[in-house]
C-alpha cells in the first residue's frame, strides 16, 4: 500500500526546498535515524528509533507505524540444571495511523538482562503514540516459563511453558499471544523454546534430544528491508550430541548445551540472534555459528571450558535470549533479550 503523507501543493519556488527534504532535511516527520528508500516508484521517508527519543510531526497525515517490545531473557543453567528460551515481544503494526502536528515521546523497551531467577526476567514495553507493545516472558530455570506477550520456555522436568498474552491496540494489527514450549520428561531432558510473535515455542521430549526451537517471529516490511521481528529464544539441550535449540527466525538467541553444538541464532532480523555455547568440559566442542542475513550478524558461540550460556536475542529485534545448560560452575547464564524498536514511515 502506498501511504501518502500530508498532501500539499509545491509551487515552483518550493521545488529546491522539496529536493533538499528528500536528501534528509525534516519534512512531515523527523526524529531517530532518518532514511529514505524507493519502492515501485514511491519514495518513503523512515524514522527509526533504536533508543528512546522524540518524534516531531509537522503536518497532519497518516503514517505506517511499527512498535516492538523488549525480548525476555533465557533461563539460567546451574550445576547440571537447564533453562528455557526467552519469549519474543509483542509486535504492533499500523498501516495507516493518523498523526497530528506535535512532538511525541518514544520509549524503546529494553531487552531483559539474564539472571538466575525462576523464571528469568521479562522484557520491557515499548511505548509510542499512546500504544504499548509489551515485552516477552523470561525463560524458566527449574520452573515454568514466565508469562509475557509471548511466553518463555519452561526449564525443568515436565514444567509448563509461559502463557503468551498479546496486548490490544485500535488501528493496529498485533502479533503475539503464543506460549512457550514445555520442558522435557525424565530422566534426561532438554528445555522448551520461547514463544515468538508468530508461533509458539517448541516442546521437547525425554532422552538425549535437542533443546526446543524458539517460535518464529513476524515478517513486516516497515523500512524496505522486510525483516522478521520478535523470534523466541532456543531452549537448552541436555548432553551427548544433542544441540541447543535454535533461535526463532527474527533474531532469537540460540540455546546452550552440555556437549553438543550450541543452537544457532535466529536470522532475517535487523540484528540476528547470537549462538548458544556448547562444548565438553575440556572445551573440545565449539559453539554454534552466529545467525546471518542481518545488518549485523550474531557472534559465534565461544569455545571455553565450563561455559554453556545461551545466545542473546538480536539487538532491536525484540527477540528472546537462549536458555543455558549448567556445567561445572554456577555462572552459566541465559542470553539477554533483544531490545525493541519503533519505526515510523511516510510516503513523500
Amino acid at each position: 500500500m502506498s501511504l501518502r503523507y500530508g498532501a500539499r501543493s509545491r509551487p515552483a519556488t518550493m521545488v529546491s526546498t522539496w529536493l533538499n527534504d528528500l536528501d534528509g532535511a525534516p519534512y512531515g516527520i523527523s526524529g531517530g535515524t532518518v532514511t529514505t528508500y524507493v519502492d515501485s516508484g514511491t519514495t518513503y521517508k523512515v524514522c527509526t528509533f533504536t533508543s528512546s527519543g522524540l518524534l516531531t510531526v509537522s503536518d497532519s497525515g497518516t503514517a505506517a507505524v511499527l512498535l516492538v517490545g523488549g525480548g525476555g531473557a533465557g533461563g539460567a543453567g546451574v550445576s547440571g540444571m537447564r533453562g528455557g528460551g526467552g519469549g519474543g515481544a509483542a509486535v504492533m503494526y499500523g498501516a495507516s495511523i493518523a498523526l497530528s502536528p506535535g512532538t511525541y515521546s518514544i520509549t524503546v523497551g529494553a531487552g531483559a538482562t539474564a539472571d538466575h531467577a525462576q523464571p528469568s526476567a521479562a522484557g520491557s514495553s515499548t511505548t509510542a503514540l499512546s500504544q504499548a507493545a509489551t515485552g516477552g516472558g523470561g525463560g524458566g530455570f527449574q520452573s515454568n516459563g514466565g508469562a509475557g506477550a509471548n511466553g518463555g520456555g519452561a526449564g525443568g522436568v515436565s514444567n509448563t511453558g509461559g502463557t503468551g498474552t498479546a496486548p490490544t491496540a485500535s488501528g493496529y494489527t498485533v502479533y503475539g499471544g503464543n506460549d512457550g514450549g514445555n520442558g522435557g520428561t525424565s530422566p534426561y531432558h532438554a528445555e522448551g523454546g520461547g514463544g515468538g510473535a508468530n508461533g509458539a515455542g517448541a516442546t521437547t521430549g525425554g532422552g538425549d534430544v535437542p533443546g526446543g526451537a524458539g517460535g518464529v517471529g513476524k515478517q513486516i516490511d516497515a523500512d524496505g528491508n522486510n525483516y522478521y521481528w520478535a523470534g523466541g529464544g532456543g531452549g537448552s539441550g541436555y548432553t551427548g550430541p544433542a544441540a541447543g535449540g535454535v533461535g526463532g527466525i527474527g533474531g532469537g538467541g540460540g540455546g546452550g548445551t552440555y556437549a553438543g553444538a550450541g543452537g544457532a541464532g535466529g536470522t532475517s532480523a535487523i540484528n540476528a540472534g547470537g549462538a548458544g555455547q556448547g562444548e565438553e568440559n575440556d572445551g573440545s566442542r565449539g559453539g554454534g555459528a552466529g545467525g546471518t542475513s542481518a545488518i549485523n550478524s550474531g557472534g559465534a558461540g565461544q569455545n571455553a571450558a565450563g561455559g554453556r550460556t545461551g545466545g542473546a536475542g538480536g539487538a532491536n529485534s525484540g527477540s528472546g535470549g537462549g536458555g543455558a545448560t549448567g556445567g561445572t560452575t554456577p555462572t552459566d547464564s541465559g542470553g539477554n533479550g533483544g531490545s525493541g524498536i519503533v519505526i515510523v514511515r511516510i510516503a513523500l
